[in-house]
């Protein structure tokens, strides 16, 4: 009787999950659509399922590009029309095929990697008039209401919105810094492995054999050994040339496109799996110098591919 209750109250929560949260197969356009809007990546007016690596999962509308090019203003979103407030506005025709409800108050930066699955477009109309608190019958624009019936579970629900967003928008701040703008003259890998082991040969006096993994940057010097050959003028470059991430490479492995073939790719426990592959791509990208030009987001978007490609670490 325990295992029946226990069977009965899983398939309880997951039609709750899928009422709440539908599955992208039954919503706006086709899967064609949603792997267009993947790869291209966020547009103004998009609706997406934004969710974190502890499965928080929430709605929101896509306004703007937000302060750094990885991050978005969103405006938060429910299709749950029983926990409409007197500051949500409630929309008639959504990509998901019902009412969904927007708080235009609740618009906030977030990263972009939160963006996991794209769910159509909302018009832009119907964006502005809501954002401004506009009623309108012909887009379908209502001001929300409180419920007396729902009127806790309401609010309870917005509270607890407004915290996951506010604790997303933190998370802006956890990016890696970018850099100002790309280097004109960027260090080739090979120039950078030779002259490491020249460093390494007449500074540290390791055996040639020895040398050759830290100029491949397959081992890693210490701190001291790092200090050793700043002091005798090995370029900063050279050192850590793995480390060093290119601004283009930061902006391009934030992309949608890269949330699920990153996770896939790379064993996530504890570690950010998008620096992962970033740093991958980082140690790749010489497999593409002969046939790419080794210049923006393009360029990385190709190494990125390759090393998705390839079995996961």
């Amino acid at each position: 009787m325990n295992m029946l209750n226990t069977g009965n109250e899983w398939c309880r929560r997951i039609a709750q999950s899928n009422r709440e949260f539908p599955i992208p197969d039954r919503v706006d356009g086709s899967r064609g659509r949603q792997k267009a809007m993947l790869e291209n990546g966020p547009e103004r007016n998009q609706v997406w399922m934004l969710r974190d690596r502890s499965h928080l999962v929430e709605y929101a509308v896509v306004l703007a590009v937000g302060s750094d090019c990885r991050t978005l203003m969103v405006t938060a979103m429910s299709n749950d029309t029983r926990l409409q407030t007197d500051d949500s506005m409630v929309l008639a025709d959504t990509p998901l095929g019902m009412p969904m409800l927007i708080w235009p108050k609740l618009t906030i930066e977030v990263p972009v990697r939160l963006l996991d699955v794209p769910l159509g477009e909302l018009g832009e109309v119907c964006i502005r008039k809501s954002l401004r608190y506009e009623a309108s019958d012909t887009e379908g624009v209502a001001a929300g209401r409180y419920s007396s019936v729902d009127y806790h579970r309401a609010i309870a629900a917005f509270r607890n919105r407004v915290k996951v967003f506010a604790q997303w928008h933190k998370l802006c701040a956890q990016l890696p810094e970018l850099p100002a703008a790309e280097s004109p003259v960027r260090l080739e890998r090979d120039d950078s492995t030779g002259k490491l082991l020249d460093a390494l040969i007449d500074v540290l006096g390791m055996e040639p054999y020895d040398a050759v993994p830290y100029a491949k940057h397959d081992k890693e010097l210490s701190d001291g050994q790092k200090r050793q050959l700043a002091q005798a003028g090995v370029d900063e470059r050279v050192l850590n040339y793995e480390t060093e991430l290119p601004r283009d490479l930061l902006i391009e492995v934030e992309q949608p496109r890269w949330r699920h073939r990153a996770e896939r790719t790379i064993a996530t426990g504890e570690d950010d799996c998008r620096m992962r592959l970033a740093r991958k791509a980082k140690r790749n990208e010489f497999a593409l110098a002969a046939r790419a030009n080794r210049q923006g987001r393009e360029y990385w978007r190709l190494v990125l591919q390759s090393c998705a490609s390839e079995k996961g670490e």
